[in-house]
């Protein structure tokens, strides 16, 4: 008998919840949504996330409101969503960091990287660019494979920092090339890209909105873009994968968007259907590639899928990196 009546129950909460789904979706969101970005203000994930919000807001009719809390290697942010309310108003942006920490930190993590968020929306990809000090003497990926092979451990790239996409770029081409590349990391941007153009350092992976008016100028000689296919915002840029030894190369930087788990499907399914829509809308769309960026748009499956991928290469690059050794410092 007790087994009848929770069946009972169980039945009514699944014919409530077939009600009120729609309703659920159709009046969402009906107050303030706040989108965490856990990076500081004027980055490429926080460019991003102001462009998406603004056409957000401009559909939905609710404000979406950009939080940036940086820190911890972009911790603080995350776990502030990991413990909201699973209602669909605290959204989490995310890019490469994501899944490097769970290597890297570990059980020290607090959260789970997987279990404790739902995939929303993959946005878009940045292509890096691999470049060179113009005095460094190499024209072409193909050269800078042979110069290394001669001299390993004596040629330096430069990242923003340990754990950083560019860093992780750079392990990657030594995993393929098998090659030494010594990593110089720094506590951001600008001061390793100033250092490759001086010559103190000989290599660097700055996006492409950074490197374009750079290698216009002569600053920086290029040697290949970090996507696996060419890009429509640098058709000319050829990819680090069409070398031989590289085809398997692709190390853009992606940004995406998740909520906690637990928040209903027909809320993820709305912002997934909406953040698409926004970013093929003509006018986003140049802007994005303005800025030397790809629309990488897909479904909420696909980006947890896609997260859980990430997370392995990482850990396979680990494997044959000095990465957690150096983040552990």
């Amino acid at each position: 008998m007790l087994m009848v009546v929770r069946l009972c129950i169980h039945l009514f909460l699944l014919a409530t919840f077939a009600v009120t789904a729609p309703a659920l979706a159709q009046n969402y969101p009906d107050k303030p949504v706040r989108v965490i970005v856990p990076f500081a203000a004027g980055g490429n994930a926080d460019v991003l996330a102001r462009i998406l919000s603004e056409e957000l807001t401009r559909r939905l009719g609710q404000t979406f409101i950009v939080d940036n809390r940086p820190g911890g290697s972009n911790i603080i942010g995350t776990q502030f969503v990991a413990r909201s309310n699973p209602d669909g108003y605290t959204l989490l942006i995310v890019s490469n960091s994501h899944t490097v920490n769970p290597t890297v930190f570990g059980e020290k993590l607090p959260y789970d990287t997987i279990k404790d968020f739902a995939g929303v929306a993959k946005i878009a990809t940045t292509p890096m660019v691999l470049t060179a000090y113009p005095g460094f003497g190499v024209k072409n990926v193909q050269e800078l494979i042979a110069k290394a092979k001669t001299e390993p451990g004596k040629i330096n790239f430069s990242s923003s920092g340990n754990g950083s996409s560019a860093h992780m770029a750079g392990a990657l081409l030594n995993q393929l090339a098998g090659i030494e590349l010594v990593h110089i990391p720094y506590r951001g941007t600008s001061q390793g890209i100033s250092d490759t153009i001086s010559g103190q350092v000989q290599l660097a992976f700055p996006s492409l909105s950074v490197a374009r008016e750079l290698i216009k100028t002569g600053a920086l000689q290029p040697l290949g873009i970090t996507t696996a296919k060419r890009t429509a915002a640098a058709p000319d840029l050829a990819p680090l994968a069409e070398t031989p030894s590289l085809k398997d190369f692709d190390a853009s930087i992606w940004t995406a968007m998740l909520a906690p788990k637990d928040v209903p499907a027909p809320i993820i399914n709305k912002l997934n259907s909406e953040i698409s829509s926004a970013l093929h809308d003509p006018k986003v769309k140049l802007k994005l590639t303005q800025l030397g960026v790809d629309i990488d748009t897909g479904t909420p499956e696909e980006l947890d899928q896609f997260i859980a991928s990430d997370i392995k290469q990482s850990q396979g690059l680990m494997k044959v990196s000095a990465v957690k050794q150096e983040m552990g410092r």
